[in-house]
């Protein structure tokens, strides 16, 4: 499943490449890799109820490589079948299974559903990005620190909220 280069194109590669850009001469970005940014955006495209579509408005690419796909394939197929499970509400729990677990080999069936775990990642992106380095009106290192530290806050919040109707706190 998680076996070829993942690519970000457009709107989406910008924020990728911002939000593992360097803040300052002395600094790292917030996250090191593309890899970590695609681990934990489908938990916040679904947590925050974001999906995006693919943007190939502009020729900006950014790339996760084909071995760092694969050296992480597990982390990312547990976030996909997790995934499945949990949005496939109206479906029967053994049509769920099915979709989560029989499908690895069978791209052609899998591909909508692939394409709605992406469509989570890009939507992910997008909250992360907004939360970090538009909510505000961000000036500097301070205050894309303290956005970062609010947005968790508010994600833990979101996820762990008992008076929620649709706690699916996996995510």
């Amino acid at each position: 499943m998680f076996d070829n280069e993942y690519i970000f194109y457009g709107k989406h590669a910008n924020m990728v490449n911002k939000l593992k850009g360097k803040l300052g001469d002395t600094l790292p970005g917030l996250f090191s890799s593309n890899y970590l940014l695609y681990n934990i955006a489908p938990y916040i495209g679904y947590r925050y109820k974001r999906k995006g579509t693919i943007d190939k408005s502009t020729d900006v690419t950014s790339k996760i490589l084909k071995g760092e796909m694969l050296e992480h394939a597990d982390e990312f197929t547990v976030n996909y079948r997790c995934l499945m499970m949990i949005i496939n509400k109206d479906i029967s729990d053994k049509e769920k299974i099915d979709i989560a677990f029989r499908l690895d080999d069978k791209d052609n069936e899998r591909k909508p559903y692939d394409d709605i775990f992406n469509s989570y990642v890009l939507g992910g992106i997008e909250v992360l990005y907004e939360e970090i380095f538009e909510k505000d009106s961000p000036e500097g290192i301070d205050d894309y620190i303290r956005n970062l530290f609010l947005f968790v806050q508010d994600y833990y919040q979101r996820s762990y909220d008992s008076n929620s109707e649709d706690n699916d706190s996996v995510f």
